[in-house]
């Protein structure tokens, strides 16, 4: 898959995508994942910090579900983290899109919440990273100061808070990532 960014600097040009993107975001979980159950899993694995999830699924998940989960939420986390303090540009962007564009999970449907590990479940608790996954895709991604929403079929949107904020697209019948500032 072909990528084409396009990339709007300025601490506005971040706001005003947050917030466009946030809107369509509220739109895509609301119909996409409306109807999910919430379960609360404080996840364990050898050599990692335990992690604290929400997590609404059609289905109780699987211990071999939640085994494939915790390391990809994981990534995805410190990646949004890296993108929101390092100045960006589009050849940093273009492998991480990528990656959170493969195919997820054997096409679950899913939203997930990390919860701060310091006071999960309870009236105090801080979320650092919303995850929506529709059949597999990625829909969403949002941590403190980064976004990554799909606007539209092939169409992307990634914005990281004082920095500005990308529009990417796929680019169908070619095999290059394409770099543009506008």
């Amino acid at each position: 898959m072909a990528l084409t960014f396009h990339y709007k600097a300025g601490e506005a040009q971040s706001r005003a995508a947050e917030h466009y993107f946030g809107l369509v975001a509220n739109e895509l979980i609301g119909a996409g994942l409306g109807d999910l159950d919430a379960q609360h899993l404080m996840i364990t694995q050898e050599h990692e910090p335990p992690m604290p999830l929400r997590l609404w699924a059609h289905s109780d998940p699987t211990l071999e579900t939640l085994g494939a989960l915790a390391p990809w939420i994981r990534q995805v986390h410190a990646d949004l983290h890296d993108l929101g303090t390092l100045h960006t540009r589009p050849s940093l962007v273009a492998p991480l899109v990528h990656g959170w564009m493969a195919p997820c999970l054997e096409e679950r449907t899913f939203f997930a919440e990390l919860l701060d590990s310091s006071h999960p479940f309870t009236p105090e608790e801080d979320n650092v990273l919303s995850v929506g996954v529709i059949g597999g895709e990625t829909v969403l991604l949002s941590a403190r100061d980064v976004m990554f929403v799909k606007l539209a079929q092939h169409q992307y949107g990634l914005a990281i808070a004082s920095q500005g904020s990308y529009l990417i697209e796929e680019v169908r019948g070619s095999d290059r990532t394409h770099g543009a500032r506008a």
